[in-house]
């Protein structure tokens, strides 16, 4: 349709910075389709330098540095997504609503409900699998703990407690699961 054409591999590449959404696909691959011009290959050269990642996949790559403890990872991937232009306030937004899923998942563990149980209660979603996958790490209290400290970047902003980029930087490196107490 946009006089073009793309491999399978730039097509996968494409989906995995801008998610399954059918609006935003649309959008992005017009985007690279004009970047390539008429009739030409999209790459993924090309992909790299038109599109823009969505912010949301770009958060759940950086929460799982932290989760795996590569806190510095995931600091470097936190400050690129920052240096790109992106909020505070809405990552530190991204971010709670990611530790309010996993508190959701984590309700359900602890109710010894498995997986496909858990997703079919919740929502079958990507961000729903991941919340899953990161819940089993928490304890219930460590993941209460992650999300208020996400929720209360904005009120340290405003209260001139702390700077929004500087008090979200201390919630993302205390944010990694702790060893649970025996």
């Amino acid at each position: 349709q946009l006089g073009g054409s793309i491999t399978e591999e730039a097509a996968r590449f494409l989906v995995a910075l801008v998610g399954t959404q059918v609006f935003s696909l649309k959008n992005e691959l017009t985007k690279a389709a004009f970047y390539c011009g008429q009739g030409s290959e999209i790459t993924k050269d090309a992909i790299s330098a038109c599109i823009t990642p969505n912010p949301e996949l770009r958060v759940f790559d950086m929460v799982d540095s932290f989760l795996a403890g590569r806190t510095a990872d995931g600091l470097r991937a936190y400050h690129r997504i920052l240096d790109d232009g992106e909020s505070s306030f809405r990552l530190a937004a991204l971010l709670e609503g990611n530790f309010r899923r996993m508190a959701l998942a984590r309700n359900c563990i602890d109710r010894g409900m498995r997986g496909e149980e858990v997703l079919r209660q919740l929502g079958n979603t990507y961000p729903m699998k991941k919340a899953y996958e990161g819940a089993s790490r928490y304890t219930r209290e460590q993941l209460l703990d992650n999300l208020r400290r996400f929720a209360d970047v904005g009120y340290l902003q405003v209260t001139g407690q702390a700077k929004d980029a500087d008090a979200l930087e201390r919630a993302l490196i205390l944010c990694p699961p702790q060893p649970r107490k025996k």
